[in-house]
């Protein structure tokens, strides 16, 4: 009997894929089996696999597996239930316990009871000893050894998160719903005195006292109802040694799919010396009490008048005035800071009616200078029936008072955090944000001026980007030297400025001038320091720990705000401009255009539209490689900014096509004049390489709304009028006319010569290695079109793969590209090759085809190869024209085997949603980004964000077009795992392909 997958840890789909057909993992694997017979049974199943290599060790019980288990780490456990010192499910537990690795239950009971109660203790599988199968083995086996592949980079993202957990001031849990502690940090033990290992065995019911635990767990079930997501209470645990120690515990609930609570991350404060002062404060209250209702620090009387005649203070007091200066004076007639004058009033009320009165506070200063908060009690004294004074008692309650304000201060710096991280997490701009931690550090703090200084990129000068209280008339400070400022900026650590003199020195200037004061937060960054949040105080004075606290934590939520911002706006960047000229793409240029049109019909305003494209530009590729024709492209994309006006705009729509838009004409002429412009401009030399290079362009020119009203029909009629140009010898505009439409027939002629090229066999497949970086090793190649003409020649893909996509041929020769893959494979394999697998690119109309998959399946069944060899690359533009559809195709050529990689990585905007959701094996980053990573920061930060994410997401990465040694060092730091491009060879026919893995044999190594 098969087992069958129980709900637990489940691989990411597209991990699956990374097992390929050529890869055959080493996979360490326990049986635990006291039958010779039955495990000489697993052992022949296991060893049967093909393309994973089993580890075996065998125990003959549980006690030899433990001993094992505690030696070593394996990926998969098999465990009879039939032991001499364990029988049955509960032993299961033990193991789970003991290892990381998946537990494959073995039965030689068809019990579905039994199974089911294995599946509960711990079991991933339960398989039936009477009927293995080989195949269902090697299943297991490819699961766990794709969970090796993974292990060392969870095992690192643990260890920093272990770190971090490990290194906190106060213990935190993540526990599962039903009280089962998951993981514990060491504070947590230290607090409850247990060991990690026997802690994880219990539930927080068991550790509360036991009339408590109703109320623990009626706040679990409200937890899993959905009714409480965050709380914050005081309770007690049950230490180890049988002591109780009161905490603060702040339980936040995480929410899985759907919503549902998923499992609980609680933080555990020990106040047990709090708690303990509270509870030695009751009981000498009850001692005291129990001599005499009224006793405390000092006695007092007063006469009828209510000025004072005796005040005798006990041993321990610290007086704040001695008693001479106290005797004949009302307490209202003694300085005092507090209460104000209606608090005054209100008890003087209360002794003029002759009423007994208790704890009236008020506040005096002592002769240190120090306030001072007394507490007193009093009752008025009758001698036989007349009035004739008070007496009564006091304390100092200086500390009691300053407590509760720490206290309430700690609950308003918590109030204010929080707000202001539920708002950090909704606003998008920097400024907004800003303002906003500036005025929430001002709210808190006992400062007159709070100021955002954000540093600048070299850390040598700070520049004033928010504040209050005039903080920001400092202007912009140089931090030459031994700067504090400069200090903590380098160090990210805190720095206090104790005095007037430090706080001069480091903001010169009058505006310093009045402040004691400076204590400066750095907000870290991922790569450096962004800034200093400053706090001005108008006196000198050391800084409370509670306020550091407050600004570090206020720094912490505005540095991870200020990240999510940057991150939003460099992916928001990347979809609206093209990444290698920084002008707008097509998407942004189709925007731009439709709001200027919908402003020149309001307005009855002419505008023009220029195709732009560069003639020969593909020779600069050719000749002088892509390096050089990168740069020619960024150089034309300034020239041609420089022949427009501010309000007009310059877009890169694809290769050496560009497409400028024209606003408010006063005629066509003006167009024109523009178009001269720009073909003067483009003609002066190119300086590539300390080469001096010459290109020049094909213009053409539509008007609004002589030629189009809307921006499909102006840019093709552009399009078409370039296309004249071109035919006239290039390096020249032309202005469309209706007869230019004719030319749209030597396009038909060209879709009519492919239509038979398909039929006559000119079309031609070959094939570029490729490469893993760490070894060298040909992991695949990558299949690509071209067309042999039979006057013609050799034509390049740029020149009729656009007219395939516009007749819909593309769909007929992308089915022959598939079929001729499928093909070679198969000859390959018959020639005694290893298969390789090889990538098809899909273009958008075979992506739309309700037809893709079954063709697929067609050519991949008729050829007989495995559909595992297969790998569609689809770009994320074709991608996210349709999530949702996208998704359902994707997922249906998954089913069928066939592997799926997004092409052209970056060049769009996907959603990390649908990202996250598509069934998606690898990504390939655009060439554009690694041709300048050398040279380029910014492109070196995309490629490094877009591997970084890959690999979170479990996704393979493979770089496009490395050509230098350079290129390759860096991509393989970052951990890519493999590349192509003309350093490790050009593309080649499948004959050569074959005859170069003949050649390098075993080694598979490109060099």
């Amino acid at each position: 009997m098969r087992g069958k997958p129980v709900r637990g840890r489940q691989l990411n789909s597209p991990l699956r894929a990374q097992l390929t057909a050529d890869d055959r993992v080493a996979v360490k694997v326990l049986l635990v089996e006291a039958d010779p017979a039955d495990a000489e049974a697993v052992a022949k199943c296991l060893f049967a696999a093909r393309q994973v290599e089993p580890r075996l060790t065998h125990a003959g019980s549980m006690a030899q597996a433990l001993k094992h288990l505690a030696r070593a780490s394996y990926e998969l456990v098999f465990a009879s239930l039939d032991l001499p010192d364990g029988a049955g499910p509960a032993m299961l537990a033990g193991l789970r316990h003991a290892t990381d690795g998946t537990v494959i239950a073995l039965t030689a009971e068809r019990d579905d009871a039994l199974r089911q109660q294995a599946l509960e203790c711990g079991a991933h599988y339960v398989l039936y000893k009477g009927r293995l199968d080989p195949l269902e083995l090697e299943r297991l086996l490819r699961l766990a050894a794709l969970q090796a592949l993974t292990g060392d980079a969870l095992r690192e993202s643990e260890a920093r998160f272990r770190a971090i957990y490990e290194l906190a001031a106060v213990g935190i849990a993540i526990r599962s719903l039903d009280g089962r502690w998951l993981r514990v940090n060491q504070k947590l033990c230290e607090i409850l005195g247990y060991p990690r290992e026997e802690l994880m065995t219990l539930t927080s019911v068991d550790l509360t006292p036991p009339e408590e635990r109703g109320t623990a767990m009626d706040f679990n079930e409200r937890i899993i109802r959905g009714e409480v997501s965050t709380y914050s209470r005081e309770k007690r645990y049950l230490r180890k040694d049988g002591s109780t120690v009161w905490v603060n515990l702040a339980v936040n609930v995480v929410t899985g799919a759907g919503g549902k609570p998923s499992h609980i991350i609680s933080v555990i404060q020990d106040i047990s010396d709090r708690k303990e002062a509270e509870e030695k404060l009751r009981t000498s209250e009850g001692r005291f009490r129990s001599l005499t209702e009224m006793f405390s620090d000092f006695y007092w009387e007063s006469d009828a008048e209510h000025r004072l005649t005796q005040v005798v203070h006990g041993g321990g007091y610290r007086r704040i005035h001695p008693p001479e200066a106290l005797l004949g004076k009302a307490s209202w007639d003694l300085p005092s800071s507090g209460p104000d004058a209606a608090g005054w009033a209100a008890h003087k009320a209360v002794r003029a009616a002759r009423l007994p009165f208790r704890d009236f506070c008020f506040a005096r200063f002592d002769a240190q200078g120090e306030e001072r908060h007394v507490s007193i009690s009093g009752e008025p004294v009758f001698n036989e029936g007349r009035f004739v004074g008070y007496r009564g008692v006091g304390s100092d309650v200086t500390e009691r008072t300053r407590a509760e304000e720490r206290q309430r201060t700690h609950a308003r710096h918590h109030e204010i955090i929080a707000e202001f991280g539920r708002e950090a997490l909704q606003l998008h701009g920097v400024q907004v944000l800003l303002d906003h931690a500036v005025r929430s550090a001002g709210l808190a703090l006992d400062a007159q001026a709070v100021a955002y200084y954000e540093s600048t990129l070299d850390d040598t000068r700070m520049v004033p980007r928010s504040g209050t209280g005039g903080a920001c008339d400092a202007g912009i400070l140089e931090l030459t030297g031994e700067h504090a400022l400069g200090r903590a900026l380098r160090s990210g650590e805190a720095c206090v400025l104790p005095d007037a003199q430090a706080v001069r020195s480091a903001f010169p200037g009058d505006w310093a001038g009045g402040f004691g004061a400076v204590l400066a937060m750095p907000v870290r960054g991922e790569r450096g320091t962004y800034g200093l949040l400053c706090a001005f105080s108008s006196r000198p004075r050391a800084h409370a720990e509670a306020e550091s606290g407050f600004l570090g934590a206020l720094a912490s939520v505005l540095s991870a705000a200020l990240q999510r911002i940057h991150s939003e706006e460099r992916l928001a960047y990347m979809a609206q401009f093209d990444n290698l000229t920084g002008v707008p793409n097509r998407a942004l240029m189709r925007d731009r255009f439709a709001q200027m049109l919908a402003q020149a019909s309001r307005h009855g305003a002419k505008l023009g539209v220029m195709f732009v494209d560069l003639d020969h530009f593909k020779a600069v590729n050719d000749m002088q490689g892509h390096a050089a024709g990168d740069d020619l492209l960024k150089e034309v994309a300034r020239r041609l900014a420089a022949c427009v006006r501010s309000g007009d705009t310059v877009a890169r729509i694809s290769g050496d096509e560009f497409v400028v838009i024209l606003g408010e004409l006063s005629s066509a002429a003006s167009a024109a004049g523009v178009a001269q412009k720009v073909l003067e401009r483009v003609a002066a030399p190119f300086s590539l390489g300390g080469r001096e290079t010459f290109v020049s362009a094909s213009i053409g020119i539509a008007i609004y709304p002589d030629d189009g009203d809307n921006v499909d029909a102006l840019v093709s009629a552009a399009d078409a009028a370039m296309y004249r140009a071109k035919q006239a010898g290039r390096n020249s505009y032309c202005s469309f006319t209706p007869g230019i439409a004719e030319g749209a027939r030597a396009r038909l002629q060209l879709a009519a010569e492919l239509r038979h090229a398909l039929e006559r066999e000119e079309f031609r497949l070959v094939y570029q290695p490729r490469v893993a970086l760490a070894s060298r090793e040909v992991r695949g190649a990558e299949a690509l079109l071209r067309w042999e003409h039979p006057q013609r020649g050799w034509i390049s893909p740029e020149d009729f793969v656009p007219v395939l996509e516009e007749t819909g041929l593309i769909v007929a020769v992308g089915d022959w590209v598939l079929r001729r893959v499928c093909a070679d494979i198969r000859a390959w394999a018959a020639a005694g090759r290893q298969p390789l697998p090889v990538s098809v690119n899909l273009s958008a109309r075979q992506f739309q085809s309700r037809e893709l998959e079954r063709s697929i399946r067609s050519a991949i069944e008729a050829a007989g190869v495995a559909s595992g060899l297969i790998e569609l690359e689809i770009t994320e533009s074709h991608l996210m024209q349709d999530p949702e559809d996208a998704m359902r195709v994707l997922e249906s050529l998954s089913e069928a085997g066939v592997r799926i990689a997004i092409d052209d990585f970056g060049t769009g905007y996907s959603s990390l949603s649908y990202l996250t959701r598509f069934p998606v094996s690898a990504l390939k980053i655009d060439r554009s980004f690694v041709t300048d990573i050398e040279r380029d920061a910014h492109d070196a930060v995309i490629v490094r964000t877009i591997v970084e994410m890959a690999h979170t997401l479990g996704f393979l990465v493979i770089a496009e077009g490395v050509e230098t040694e350079n290129q390759l060092a860096f991509l393989h730091g970052l951990g890519c795992e493999q590349a192509q491009g003309f350093l490790f060879s050009r593309p080649m026919s499948a004959g050569r392909l074959a005859a170069l893995l003949r050649l390098i044999g075993a080694s598979s190594a490109v060099t």
